[in-house]
Formats: structure tokens, sequence, C-alpha cells
């Protein structure tokens, strides 16, 4: 028999004023695998994100603005994000996503990599 669901499993974790308490996330795309701490995105926070995706000169703006309100450790500014390592920019934008949607960080980087490549023909 299966037990039935409970409030804390479904709700995001939120201090006394209602906002989102940061989560500890390994970064399991990178080597050592780093952790950081990162505060989930809210499900309207997701929908806007997918509905400006269609957009493709949004996705550098989509990243580091997802690194710099979602990512509380190491906090890094617009202009660090600007020059941070693309592996590291990816692995954690994949973080903040994968604590959102409770889909795996490998998942969300295979589905990343498909859409790259049927965006740009020439690396096919």
């Amino acid at each position: 028999m299966s037990d039935y669901l409970k409030k804390e499993n479904i709700l995001y974790l939120r201090d006394e004023n209602g906002k989102l308490l940061p989560q500890d996330v390994i970064l399991e795309l990178l080597p050592k695998k780093p952790m950081m701490s990162a505060v989930p995105m809210t499900k309207g926070e997701l929908q806007r994100l997918y509905a400006e995706s269609k957009n493709k000169d949004s996705t550098q703006e989509q990243d580091s603005e997802i690194i710099e309100v979602h990512v509380l450790e190491p906090k890094m500014t617009k202009e660090e994000v600007k020059v941070m390592k693309p592996q590291y920019i990816s692995a954690m934008v994949t973080g903040v996503l994968s604590i959102s949607t409770g889909v795996s960080q490998e998942e969300i980087e295979k589905e990343s990599k498909k859409k790259i490549l049927e965006q740009n023909d020439f690396l096919q």
C-alpha cells in the first residue's frame, strides 16, 4: 500500500516571510562534482523561461538571469557571468533547473544538447 502525499514533500520550503529557501545542489556535470547553493525557480518563472526560449537570442540572457537570481553561493554578478567558462554556466543553470523541476541534471543536459543540434544544422 502506498503512503499518502505529504505537504512537506510537494511544497517548496519557505522561510517565515514566504521566501524560498536555498538548497545545496551537487553539480553532477562538472569534474569533482562541486556544490552550490541555489533557490529553485517557481512554476511561473519556468513558464516565462519556456516562452522566452523560443527566441534563440535570449539564451545567454536567460542563463545570466538564472545564475544571478537563483544561485546564492557562489554569488555571481552579471559582469562575472559574461566571462565565466561555458561548462560552468551550463552546469549551474542545469543545477537550478533540476531542483526546480525534479528532472535529473543528466536528462536536462541531454535535452539541451539535442535542442542545440536541432537549431544549428552546421553542428550535425
